[in-house]
């Protein structure tokens, strides 16, 4: 988490603490679609943001204390020592529930700019 959201939302954070989990999420995009002319038609999209909704989370006090303040999240794709994932910047919503227990409730994340490609090749 940040005191204050970064220059850049297109860079990693120097240091990472990790202060929550998700379990059962699902992440999607919001896009614009648009054509483009030449000698033949296009159509393309654009990402113009990005959400994640999950069944469950766990977080500790940090976490519940950050609500409104921009985290950096990564979402695990792969399993084993790539740790494949889709990472960006979310605000951390309300949050109901215990410190250092499973929660299990829905809740929505709003990603900030765009999610990238990460992890460990």
């Amino acid at each position: 988490m940040f005191e204050t959201a970064p220059h850049s939302f297109d860079t990693e954070p120097e240091k990472l603490e990790q202060v929550g989990g998700i379990f059962l999420w699902e992440m999607d995009l919001e896009e614009v679609y648009g054509y483009s002319f030449g000698r033949t038609p296009n159509l393309y999209g654009v990402t113009t943001g990005w959400y994640v909704v999950a069944r469950a989370f766990w977080g500790d006090r940090r976490l519940f204390d950050g609500v409104g303040e921009t985290a950096f999240m990564r979402l695990f794709i792969e399993p084993g020592p790539r740790m494949g994932c889709l990472q960006g910047y979310i605000i951390i919503p309300e949050l109901a529930g215990e410190e250092n227990k499973i929660n299990e409730q829905t809740i929505y994340l709003k990603g900030i700019g765009k999610p990238k490609i990460g992890g460990v090749s």
